[in-house]
């Protein structure tokens, strides 16, 4: 049979190659208009459709190399994805409340809009991770995330 490393839980020869250099990510359409993103330690998750691009998490990772700028990972490999085309619409969504899956958010908000100030840009979350946001807000040490402007129920 075939042999697992101890440490992972598939087998090695399954597991991503490494992140492309000077990329910081690899990308990897899973099917036509699915891709997934994977920057060394977490992956991602991002939707292309005919007028719109929806991005799933925007991982903060700490051990990313230091000359790849760490935010515009998830804008990067969408402008890739679009290659060339401006989405009328953009979806963020963050999948849950734990900050490696939205601490790079703020930053890709920001470079989404600047780079395509017509789209429309929502914010998908559950009412948990609007709550968590909105309560951290206001302390000493706040997430600086993207209020999240629609719920998924």
């Amino acid at each position: 049979g075939r042999r697992r490393n101890s440490v992972l839980p598939v087998l090695q020869q399954e597991f991503p190659g490494p992140v492309r250099a000077n990329y910081g990510y690899n990308l990897e359409m899973l099917r036509p208009g699915v891709f997934a993103v994977w920057d060394g330690a977490y992956f991602a998750m991002i939707v292309k459709g005919s007028d719109r691009i929806s991005f799933f998490d925007f991982p903060q990772n700490p051990f990313a190399r230091s000359d790849v700028v760490v935010g515009s990972r998830m804008v990067d490999a969408g402008l890739e994805i679009l290659d060339g085309e401006v989405p009328d619409h953009i979806d963020m969504v963050y999948s849950h409340d734990h900050y490696d899956h939205f601490g790079s958010s703020q930053v890709a908000y920001s470079e989404l809009i600047g780079l395509f100030p017509s789209a429309v840009i929502r914010i998908w979350s559950s009412w948990q991770v609007k709550n968590r946001l909105e309560s951290r807000q206001s302390q000493d040490t706040p997430i600086r995330a993207p209020i999240p402007t629609e719920i998924i129920e």
